[in-house]
């Protein structure tokens, strides 16, 4: 029985070859032809100094391969159980996906453009942990030690493989992410702003600043500053904030094995707080919840409960409590909605999540 092709080299430069069923064979160009350029589930990529490779899927979902680089590409079926699992993104996303494809980054740099897709989530994974993207263009770079990731446009969501760190990053935002000793994180922001919903409250951290963390010792499964440097500071649930230190507990994080998802008392501060903030497709106002932007608005969208002017969106207005948002003049897709626990926003028509929705 043959194998089903899911992607292949398009373009080439140098040496660059592929590894299936253990046998690695060099690309190389015949006439008008890429011979040895299809890649299938579980096959290895690798480019030598000075090469580059162009991987497209079938999806249309683009990988540019810089050099000295070997990646591995993976994809399973999710089980029922899988696609019922909580976190950032796969909150609303694995409720409607039929398979991941992962990445696995060895070692080297990658940039990708991930097409939208309701049966495809995307992953891409270094020693340090996981990142599940959406509708997205990054960066990602493994050099043994560091991963480097920047988000140009579109949702990333980074675990940890031990689930100290969980974090979302959105367009404009560019962190390095590293293990000084075994059991800790430390994320560093080199440019743009984070914040990380936490038990504790949201950590915020401003460009240059650098956070460590390990797990606590109190069998919760939580997480505990180690160290902190620069611009960080934490908002607890009553608003009040402080700067962040070392020693502090921030309990469990949304998403996490341990951690619970976001609830509605979330989204009825978001009516509240919503007033005068949007979400423009690739960033997200610092410390505000998401609020969908549409490319195209029309002159109005349909009111309910608790809506919200949007400050980019000509006068368009969303119905948060009612879990509609619908432009009469703009797409005609189906409504974005609200994920059943309240965590994320979708927009299935345009293949976006614009959550998670925080307080």
């Amino acid at each position: 029985m043959s194998q089903e092709r899911i992607a292949v080299i398009s373009k080439y430069k140098g040496q660059v070859s592929v590894k299936h069923d253990g046998a690695r064979k060099e690309v190389r160009k015949i006439g008008n032809r890429i011979r040895n350029s299809s890649v299938y589930d579980e096959d290895e990529v690798e480019t030598k100094p000075v090469s580059t490779a162009e991987i497209v899927f079938n999806d249309n979902t683009h990988l540019e391969v810089k050099e000295d680089t070997t990646l591995k590409i993976t994809t399973k079926q999710l089980s029922e159980a899988e696609r019922g699992k909580k976190g950032l993104i796969r909150t609303v996303a694995d409720t409607q996906r039929n398979v991941v494809r992962r990445v696995d980054l060895k070692m080297g740099k990658l940039w990708a453009n991930i097409t939208p897709s309701k049966s495809v989530l995307t992953e891409f994974e270094t020693p340090t942990g996981v990142a599940s993207v959406r509708g997205t263009i990054i960066s990602l770079v493994y050099d043994g030690i560091n991963t480097l990731m920047e988000v140009f446009q579109g949702l990333m969501e980074f675990k940890s493989k031990d689930d100290v760190l969980r974090f979302e990053i959105t367009g404009g935002v560019e962190a390095n992410i590293f293990e000084p000793a075994p059991g800790m994180i430390t994320l560093e922001v080199l440019s743009g702003r984070l914040s990380i919903p936490t038990g504790a409250g949201d950590v915020n951290l401003g460009e240059g600043s650098k956070m460590t963390l390990k797990k606590a010792d109190d069998g919760t499964g939580g997480s505990v500053v180690d160290s902190v440097k620069g611009e960080a500071t934490i908002t607890d649930e009553n608003g009040n904030t402080t700067n962040l230190k070392s020693g502090k507990n921030l309990g469990t994080l949304p998403g996490s094995s341990s951690g619970s998802s976001n609830s509605k008392k979330s989204v009825k501060k978001f009516q509240k707080d919503a007033e005068g903030y949007s979400y423009n497709g690739s960033s997200r106002l610092e410390g505000m919840p998401a609020v969908w932007n549409p490319p195209t608005p029309g002159p109005g969208m349909e009111e309910g409960p608790g809506t919200s002017e949007n400050e980019n969106g000509g006068g368009a207005r969303e119905s948060i409590e009612s879990g509609d948002f619908r432009e009469p003049g703009g797409h005609e897709g189906p409504p974005c909605t609200l994920a059943p626990d309240f965590g994320s926003i979708s927009c299935p028509d345009l293949g976006d999540i614009l959550g998670p929705i925080t307080e």
